[in-house]
């Protein structure tokens, strides 16, 4: 289906609908599928007998169940849920780490699609070539905040962690008065790093802050350990300093653990952000200064772009950006002059 949706430059699901003779697809545009169809002597995959029907299901595929214990993959999956009812359709929720198909290396989504359990999928982290199958099936994707170069053509919906970034520093500059900010990313080979790094970059050259690169630190996310020792590496270093933004709320709190073991008192000598406003952040002993994400939103807009493409409705935009609020608590204060 996909060889025959580039052929015609329309989408794999355009051609699934026409296909199954969908009211919602115009006779010309069958009609041109159809024909496409022969010309390429495409045949139905002899799996999907259940394709000409509607499952009025949708996947949410992430990486790995502990993965979902998660607030941001929690909060995404609650804005997915809540428009996807109201539009009839109910979810599935499934992993795209751990759980294989028997013996083989195919993904338990890319099962789902070819037995007709799901109608479209909504992912966040997965295989290119495990995509490109479900699309070649006629069923659409949209994409949680990753980036594939390999996947053009797949719309994606992205925290907007440059603007995040940028907004914090720009707090703790021009509000507070902070020069010597250091910045705490996940790695560089990872979009949210890369974009968060440009963000506090970006704010450091408005208010003319000279860059310094021994002011960073990069972690893996999901790993505590090295999140905690990068943070005390940074605040160990020679002119320490004044404040730190993270790329997370979870960054943010063992950065806070390290400045305490080091005896820091935070934020009267250390001010510190983070992104997300997790339940927790406003809890803590000392409330987290965070941008907050309206994650429902993340999760609202994916499920709105999957519909769509279940219409038959073409996507011209690939990349969406969701931005967040500047919450001030008690994490930051004004730079000691």
């Amino acid at each position: 289906m996909k060889d025959i949706a580039q052929a015609l430059g329309v989408t794999p699901s355009t051609v699934s609908l026409a296909m199954k003779d969908d009211p919602r697809i115009s006779q010309e545009t069958k009609q041109r599928v159809m024909s496409m169809a022969r010309e390429m002597n495409f045949r139905l995959n002899p799996h999907l007998v259940n394709l000409n029907q509607k499952s009025h299901t949708i996947g949410i595929s992430i990486y790995g169940y502990d993965y979902a214990n998660h607030p941001f993959i929690g909060g995404m999956i609650g804005g997915i849920e809540a428009e996807a009812a109201k539009h009839g359709f109910s979810v599935m929720l499934c992993n795209n780490n751990t759980e294989r198909v028997g013996n083989s290396n195919k993904s338990f989504f890319v099962n789902l699609a070819e037995e007709g359990r799901i109608d479209g999928l909504i992912i966040h982290r997965g295989h290119p070539e495990d995509i490109r199958k479900v699309q070649s099936l006629g069923i659409p994707v949209v994409l949680l905040n990753t980036h594939q170069e390999t996947l053009p053509d797949v719309p994606v919906v992205h925290v907007d962690f440059e603007n995040a970034i940028y907004t914090a520093t720009e707090h703790l500059i021009e509000t507070l008065g902070h020069r010597n900010i250091g910045f705490i990313g996940s790695s560089l080979y990872d979009q949210v790093g890369r974009k968060g790094l440009e963000g506090y970059k970006a704010a450091l050259d408005k208010y003319g802050v000279p860059f310094d690169e021994s002011k960073i630190r990069f972690a893996e996310y999901d790993d505590p350990e090295q999140e905690y020792k990068i943070a005390y590496d940074l605040l160990s270093s020679d002119n320490r300093p004044t404040a730190v933004v993270t790329i997370d709320d979870y960054f943010a709190m063992y950065t806070m653990n390290a400045a305490y073991d080091m005896g820091l008192s935070v934020p009267e000598e250390l001010s510190i952000t983070g992104v997300y406003d997790f339940p927790t952040s406003a809890m803590l002993s000392r409330p987290l200064t965070t941008i907050r994400i309206p994650l429902n939103e993340l999760g609202m807009k994916a499920f709105s772009l999957l519909n769509q493409q279940l219409q038959g409705v073409e996507i011209p935009q690939k990349q969406y950006w969701i931005r967040g609020d500047l919450i001030t608590r008690k994490t930051t204060r004004f730079a000691k002059t």
